[in-house]
């Protein structure tokens, strides 16, 4: 997955859900790195993604100061008209 790229793609890495999109990534669940070869393996691969993130931010020449986000608190929900 490509950080930044799409509005679609979703990957878990070390029990990390990373879900791609435009302007801002989500990055939810539960990290364990563990002193072993499988935490070396997952921390290899959240350090790639994270510079792959932090490159592409670093090469776009009008980055802005800030994007708007969706307060989540601001959502309401309505009910079905559906059932």
């Amino acid at each position: 997955m490509k950080p930044f790229s799409d509005e679609v793609s979703s990957v878990t890495l070390a029990g990390l859900t990373i879900e791609n999109g435009a302007t801002e990534i989500a990055i939810y669940g539960d990290l364990r790195l563990t002193a072993d070869r499988k935490g070396l393996e997952a921390a290899t691969e959240l350090a790639r993604f994270f510079a792959e993130a932090r490159d592409k931010l670093a090469s776009q020449p009008n980055l802005p100061e800030a994007v708007e986000t969706v307060d989540a608190s601001a959502v309401s929900t309505v009910k079905n008209p559906f059932g």
